[in-house]
């Protein structure tokens, strides 16, 4: 059974480093695992290395670009689902699926949310078409029950313009958000909703009737245009 995988430069140099080599022909009886996806992990080739209980190992690259050598044994009894850098970041892990979904509404024409981020021109950084690029840069400020928010709504995801933010955050930075400035304080509705007690709706409706700010926020308020 002849393999024929073609190795990037830099699982060709991991291989020299580990001074095994990849096995251009298995043994008839060998099962060929190339190819097979198992998690986060794709199995790339078979290597000559044997550990001291002779079992033969596979080069398999993650999904957040690490390589690794995984044992035969482990492959065949389905033991091994991702690498261990980004062990504590499983592919169902927030952060990470954070990273395939700004991807996907960005660059999947297809997709539902494509309209609203690719379609308008929001795109992602280079430096985030590596998973292991925005891991770094974010896992450090994740906290849980945060999501990922673009500071500037009008532009693309970068280190520079993304940040953890919480729902009411997110809320308060959506481009339909309207906001009220009263006594030098700017915030959002619903910001102002919790302020004063009064419900967001009728805050919204007092608005749009050409209620000056002062009785907007004003308990005492009917809401008549301009009492």
């Amino acid at each position: 059974m002849t393999n024929q995988t073609t190795l990037s430069s830099e699982a060709s140099k991991l291989i020299a480093e580990l001074g095994v080599e990849p096995i251009e022909v298995l043994h008839k009886l060998a099962r060929d695992y190339t190819g097979q996806k198992y998690g986060t992990l794709t199995v790339l080739c078979p290597v000559r290395y044997r550990d001291k209980k002779r079992y033969m190992f596979w080069l398999v690259q993650c999904d957040c670009g690490n390589y690794l050598m995984r044992r035969s044994d482990h492959l065949k009894e389905k033991r091994v689902y991702r690498c261990n850098v980004c062990l504590p970041l499983r592919s169902d892990h927030p952060i990470y699926n954070s990273w395939k979904s700004l991807r996907q509404r960005c660059n999947d024409k297809n997709g539902a949310s494509y309209a609203r981020y690719g379609g308008r021109g929001i795109k992602v950084c280079k430096r985030w078409d590596s998973w292991n690029n925005f891991r770094d840069d974010m896992y450090p400020t994740f906290k849980k029950g945060l999501s990922l928010d673009r500071i500037d709504n009008n532009k693309g995801y970068s280190p520079e313009n993304c940040r953890w933010a919480t729902q009411e955050e997110q809320h308060n930075n959506t481009r339909k958000n309207r906001y009220i400035t009263y006594k030098g304080v700017k915030k959002s509705v619903a910001q102002w909703s919790r302020a004063t007690g009064i419900k967001p709706i009728t805050i919204l409706n007092r608005l749009n009737s050409g209620m000056v700010v002062e009785r907007v926020l004003s308990k005492k308020s009917l809401c008549k245009k301009n009492i």
